[in-house]
């Protein structure tokens, strides 16, 4: 999904870790008047005990302010509780540092001290967190939620800095902090400034660190929501994982005294970081040149002004209309943050790496352009990326996602937007786009062909000189024919050339078998086989990754029936160099897709796989493009037991038919397919 031209040095954006470049397809305090007794004096001295201290009578320096929803990730698997015991009250220096927490969200925490039922608030102790103040259940998507919680915290923990933790999922301009007991509502980017503008936090008494330990809030939207009350921003702007390996908020533990607050966040990344090393070591992947696709940067949101007036002045002087195919063929081939290829509904997030695009948009104003690529470098203090192009900060540009989602975003950024000709720029791209969506092309009589030769097998296809002017980007599918008037997906590729006018796919040694290393053939054939349906999600120089949905079975589950199924998303590395087959990280689905919380498959039995057939054809022999919404799909499942799974490279079985089919996208986000070709 990465541009085509090679990245700018990596150099030029300061403590950058990006070693490679890949191709892609959450109150304010009521107590009761307490009697003037003994009794009554003891209780009050103790609840200012729990509450903390006047900055000028005791040490305390630095809170920690907490906004944890649980959200189905703490039901589903307690991904908030594990995140949560990273943080050891015995190395947290807390004469000097003080967590305090609210907590809800989630229809279940699978540990002892929060309670589903409320929305309350907890500090770290010494013997872990104690609840200070018991709430009624809140909606933590409601922005009187957080500006009660961080008030709270203000009148009664006086401390010289703050710094403010969001934990959960992370919907780029959607916001963040789902919650689970409100129907997933959210706290959106205008709901996140209205909570803001209701505390005491601003220019001149900012939050330290804002960080945000969720998926996709990387975004120069998002930084600006806090920049008139927040020195620091972290956040990531593709997936944040969740993993047994390490904990995001362990990074508190080393927190001292001494410490800057321009180091805080620097501290986090470095601890995420970490995590994802040892997340890709827990799998044996680590055999080829592999990193686990993570970011996150730090944010100085105090030079951002500089940064967006940079920004408006570069797209002020782009004209959409004249140049509107240049501007489409770019935005197309840019990596998009958050796109799983198997759940399209992720292509709404529509967010690319702010760096990036400038940098491929630079012919069109060199010197503008180049004014915003120096003030990104002053606003991006610390990147960690495992991709080249990814360098910080990601910004909003319609092209993927529904009408629907688009229309929804733009609504949302006249009301939020610091970059006026940004939003007047993507306004009249998405405009273009609309108009000419209508100009469809076909492709029913194009030369095409599929050959099978000792070397693999050759799929092309000749475009016209039209469909090349309209052309940005294609991928293949590989169908194996069930020759009972439905088919096979066996294969998605995302590797196309295109020479000249001819669109080209390599599909030799692409498909993968799983076979039980303790069952044997005949086993296996009464389950259907071990043909895998594979998506294409990396291909490198060294490996490719795939991707493929699972069940993962535990067969002693603490449960009413004893038994623990889950879907998984389960990702395989090929060693190009070796040819072996090892696994790479599997991760819950949740929602439809992909959720980034980590399993360990030690701790089930089994792996069960299925695959689908359709019907592909219309009754004319043409394809139908509706495929996976008109078809009933023919499931068909096996499974093997967790550690005896083995996976191999075969060729496409000689006595079975295969067709291939192009996916095809134009400057307007048509989509279409070629014809059906067989492999001969």
């Amino acid at each position: 999904m990465g541009p085509t031209q090679n990245p700018a040095p990596i150099n030029s954006v300061p403590q950058t870790e990006s070693p490679k470049k890949k191709q892609y397809l959450g109150l304010k305090i009521t107590l009761a008047s307490l009697c003037f007794t003994i009794a009554g004096l003891i209780a009050a001295i103790a609840v200012f005990a729990i509450t903390g201290q006047d900055q000028n009578s005791g040490p305390v320096t630095r809170t920690f302010m907490i906004y944890m929803t649980g959200s189905d990730l703490e039901s589903d698997n307690g991904a908030a509780t594990h995140e949560l015991s990273g943080i050891d009250p015995k190395e947290v220096d807390l004469e000097n540092i003080n967590v305090i927490m609210i907590a809800g969200g989630s229809k279940r925490w699978r540990n002892n001290y929060i309670d589903a039922d409320e929305t309350s608030i907890y500090q770290l102790t010494s013997s872990g967190f104690t609840k200070v103040k018991t709430q009624n259940l809140m909606n933590m998507g409601e922005p009187e939620t957080l500006s009660s919680f961080l008030k709270y915290v203000t009148d009664n923990y006086k401390t010289k800095e703050y710094e403010l933790v969001f934990w959960n999922h992370g919907g780029a301009l959607e916001g963040s902090e789902y919650d689970q007991l409100h129907g997933d509502d959210a706290l959106s980017l205008q709901e996140i400034t209205e909570a803001l503008s209701n505390t005491t936090f601003n220019k001149d008494n900012p939050i330290n660190t804002v960080i945000f330990s969720t998926c996709l809030n990387g975004t120069i939207e998002n930084a600006n929501v806090f920049k008139e009350h927040a020195r620091y921003f972290v956040a990531s702007e593709e997936t944040s994982w969740t993993s047994p390996t390490g904990s995001d908020f362990s990074f508190i533990n080393d927190v001292e005294l001494a410490t800057k607050n321009e180091e805080i966040g620097d501290s986090f990344i470095k601890n995420y970081k970490e995590k994802m090393v040892n997340m890709r070591d827990m799998y044996n992947a680590y055999n080829v040149d592999y990193d686990i696709y993570s970011t996150y940067s730090h944010i100085n949101l105090t030079k951002l002004d500089a940064l967006n007036k940079a920004v408006d002045e570069f797209f002020a002087d782009i004209n959409v209309a004249s140049n509107y195919s240049s501007i489409a063929k770019i935005r197309s081939n840019l990596l998009q943050y958050g796109v799983v290829e198997s759940h399209p509904s992720t292509l709404r997030f529509d967010t690319v790496d702010l760096y990036n695009l400038v940098e491929q948009l630079k012919p069109f104003s060199p010197d503008k352009a180049q004014k915003v690529l120096d003030e990104f470098k002053n606003v991006v203090m610390y990147n960690y990326s495992t991709d080249a192009d990814s360098r910080g900060l990601s910004i909003y540009f319609p092209f993927n996602g529904s009408n629907r989602s688009q229309e929804q975003f733009l609504s949302i950024y006249n009301e939020i937007s610091s970059l006026k000709n940004y939003n007047k720029f993507i306004e009249n791209f998405n405009a273009t786009k609309l108009a000419g969506a209508s100009n469809r092309l076909s492709f029913s009589k194009n030369h095409t062909q599929a050959t099978t030769t000792s070397e693999g097998a050759d799929f092309e296809l000749v475009l016209t000189d039209e469909q090349l002017a309209n052309f940005t980007k294609a991928n293949y599918m590989v169908w194996r024919d069930n020759h009972d008037g439905t088919f096979r997906p066996v294969y998605k590729g995302i590797e196309v050339a295109l020479e000249g006018n001819t669109l080209k796919a390599q599909i030799k040694d692409r498909q993968l078998v799983v076979n039980d290393a303790e069952a044997t053939t005949d086993e296996m054939q009464e389950y259907g086989g071990g043909l895998l349906t594979l998506f294409e999600d990396e291909v490198t120089d060294s490996y490719i990754k795939y991707t493929t949905n699972v069940t993962l079975t535990d067969l002693d589950a603490d449960t009413a029936i004893g038994i623990d199924l889950i879907a998984a998303s389960l990702n395989l590395i090929l060693n190009k160099e070796t040819g072996e087959v090892s696994l790479g990280e599997t991760t819950l689905i949740s929602d439809g897709f992909a959720s980034g919380t980590v399993v360990d498959l030690n701790e089930y039995d089994t792996i069960g796989f299925a695959t689908s057939s359709y019907h592909i054809q219309n009754a004319d022999g043409s394809f139908n493009e509706d495929w996976s919404t008109t078809s009933d799909g023919i499931i068909t499942g096996w499974e093997c037991e967790v550690g005896s799974c083995d996976f191999t490279i075969e060729d496409f079985d000689s006595d079975q038919d295969y067709y291939c089919v192009f996916h095809i996208k134009d400057i307007n986000n048509n989509v279409y397919y070629s014809n059906l070709i067989k492999l001969e």
